[in-house]
């Protein structure tokens, strides 16, 4: 599912995780200082109020003020205190208002509240399993007419492909050896199909070939 999602409170995150989760993101820039609230969340020195604390001055009371003059006193709620190292070193970005994710397969991953703005429901007729089936089957429709043979699947046997349109004289050898068979061949016949007899240690042969010289009244095939 498809969703338009929208964070509630999440305005900054580590490059690293933004990318991970394919959220839209624009860079920080370099002299904006980014910091922790006295709420613990995490603000950017630019915002309206928010103020760094080692940019502050300290009087002896422990009161913050942003002037040498200590004139301008900063409430510790708009205080915003530096990052370890260690988080610096995520390189946090800013992140867009709105993102659009496939809710499937962010939600497992995104440990953060957000709302779902909008959704649109996917709507496939198939899946990759039968797009791959049915690919596979055409694949080997395709070699198969490459290949210029088919496969009789009721009798189990190969027969010619286009060439056998041309044949004229047809001819049967019955229980043929490979011998006799060569000799036929040598003498320009071709075989159309072989069919393997399951009471006989050797397959009939049906064979064709083009003959020029064949009168087409006779209705017999030969016998060899």
């Amino acid at each position: 599912m498809i969703s338009l999602i929208s964070f509630i409170s999440l305005k900054y995150l580590p490059r690293k995780e933004a990318i991970n989760l394919d959220l839209l993101y624009r860079e920080r820039p370099f002299v904006h200082k980014i910091g922790i609230s006295s709420q613990g969340e995490l603000v950017v020195q630019t915002e309206v109020y928010y103020h760094y604390l080692p940019d502050l001055f300290t009087d002896f009371a422990g009161n913050h003020f942003s002037d040498k003059e200590l004139t301008k006193r900063v409430e510790s709620y708009f205080i915003i205190k530096p990052l370890s190292e260690m988080e610096l070193e995520k390189d946090y970005v800013i992140l867009e208002e709105k993102h659009l994710v496939d809710l499937t397969k962010f939600a497992p991953k995104c440990k953060y509240p957000f709302s779902i703005l909008q959704s649109v429901k996917e709507t496939l007729t198939s899946n990759i399993q039968e797009v791959l089936m049915e690919l596979e089957d055409k694949t080997t429709k395709l070699e198969r007419v490459i290949s210029g043979f088919s496969f009789n699947e009721k009798c189990n046997v190969h027969v010619g492909g286009g060439l056998i349109v041309t044949f004229n004289d047809l001819k049967l050898c019955e229980d043929a050896c490979t011998d006799h068979l060569q000799r036929e061949l040598n003498h320009g016949w071709r075989i159309v199909a072989c069919c393997v007899q399951p009471d006989q240690r050797r397959p009939d042969y049906i064979l064709g070939r083009y003959n020029p010289e064949r009168d087409c009244k006779d209705t017999m095939a030969k016998r060899g």
